[in-house]
């Protein structure tokens, strides 16, 4: 993903599963996630983040 479309609060999928974007530090290409289903929060860098256009807000879910 390009940092540049990535937006707080939006929903990316990530090696360990679905995340949401908390934080966004451009300088080091890095974001602040919370995994979906623990709530527990970490860094990752641009590079490991799927944009996925099926996720919406409020829902880890396909459609």
């Amino acid at each position: 993903m390009d940092i540049k479309e990535i937006e707080k609060g939006m929903l990316v999928g990530f090696e360990q599963g679905v995340g949401k974007i908390l934080a966004i530090d451009v300088q080091n290409s890095t974001v602040l996630l919370e995994e979906r289903v623990s709530r527990h929060q970490f860094s990752a860098e641009v590079s490991e983040l799927m944009d996925d256009p099926q996720l919406h807000i409020g829902c880890d879910k396909y459609y």
